[in-house]
Parts: C-alpha cells; structure tokens; sequence
C-alpha cells in the first residue's frame, strides 16, 4: 500500500497513477483479491517450513513459481484483426513515404517487416508438420483434426483471424514467437476478448469453425 501511494514518485521504474485509479485499486480490487489469488492458494498447500524459505528467498514475493509476472503486454488485437500481411502492409507504406537517409529507421521497419515474414513461415512449418503426420495417420478423427490444424496453421499471423479456434492459434503462436526463453515476461493480456472478437461481426463473417 505504500509504495501505490509513491509509485509516480518513485527512483526505480515510476508510474503515472489517477487519484482514482488508486482509491479504485486500494478500496475495491486488492480487498476482493486479497485471500483469494493463485498465490494465496499456493501458499495455503505448502508447509511452513516452504513458506519461510520462499520469503528468506524472495522477499514473499513470488513470480514465476505460481503466476506468470508480466512486464510487457503485447498488441495482440491488432494481430488478430489484421494479421501480420496488413501489418508489413503498413511497414511498407512507411517505407515507401521515408527518406532515404533516415536510415535507422529505415532499417527498423526493414527489420520489424523480415520479423513478420518469418513469423508467417514459423505457423507454417507447424502446418507442414500436420500435413505430415496426417498422411500416415489411421484414425479417422485425428486424421480430420490434423487437416483441420495445417487448414488453420496455413492462415494464421499471415491473415486475420475469422474463427474461434483461428484467434486462439493466432494467441498461441504469438506467445511462443515473442516469450521463448523469457516465460514470465509477455502477457496474453484479455484472452476472452482477443478470441472472441472474430464472433462478434468485425470481420470476416464471424464464424465459429474454420
């Protein structure tokens, strides 16, 4: 409670807080949490003698052991509307209105616009793989949801998500592009929202199944 209440005054990684946004965080959301977090409920199944060490350790802090502790939460939205073609589409347009000689931001859209490239072939060996694995594949079932996964592995990051399942493949390959080696660093941000939004009319027709 403390430092909330110094956390835009702070040395170290200050923060811009609303006085109401700090009554609303102080009054209302850490009394309904309080007792009733993932690491609350950790906490009550270990021993004492783990509890102790855990705070000798951390602080009483704990991160990674229960819950992922995000610093960065990525613009997953716009990936899921766009995909990434519309987002090198628009690199490009930037590209085609720069000056030649900013060239260090030349070669930070070059470069974000490769990143996006190779994030498309990265959903696409997994679409390969799928491919494989169905040619050998007896069972009907498995053999109908492997072609169903290279179906959606072949669009998802290159087009907007128009499905359910599509959104979630887009979150999942996202995830495993930017956090790989640093798990507890990205979050997934409104997950129910992200999936959802291909349902609710905004493009593509909105249906629940590829």
């Amino acid at each position: 409670m403390q430092e909330l209440e110094g956390v835009s005054s702070r040395e170290t990684n200050p923060f811009s807080i609303s006085a109401e946004d700090l009554r609303e965080i102080t009054e209302e959301i850490i009394p309904y949490w309080q007792g009733g977090t993932v690491e609350d409920k950790a906490r009550s199944r270990w021993s004492e003698e783990f509890n102790n060490g855990v705070n000798a350790i951390v602080g009483g802090m704990i991160f990674t052991e229960v819950v992922g502790m995000g610093h960065i939460l990525l613009n997953h939205a716009r990936v899921v509307k766009k995909g990434l073609n519309g987002v090198i589409g628009e690199i490009e347009e930037k590209l085609a209105s720069m000056p030649e000689e900013d060239g260090e931001s030349r070669l930070f859209l070059e470069a974000s616009a490769m990143a996006c490239r190779a994030a498309i072939a990265f959903a696409g060996r997994y679409a390969e793989e799928a491919e494989r694995l169905e040619v050998s594949e007896e069972d009907e079932r498995r053999k109908g949801g492997l072609a169903e996964m290279a179906h959606v592995c072949r669009k998802v990051s290159a087009r907007p998500a128009e499905t359910l399942r599509g959104a979630a493949v887009h979150l999942l390959h996202a995830h495993l592009r930017s956090d790989r080696g640093l798990r507890h660093v990205h979050l997934l941000g409104r997950y129910r929202s992200l999936t959802l939004s291909p349902l609710r009319g905004g493009h593509r027709g909105g249906k629940a199944h590829p």
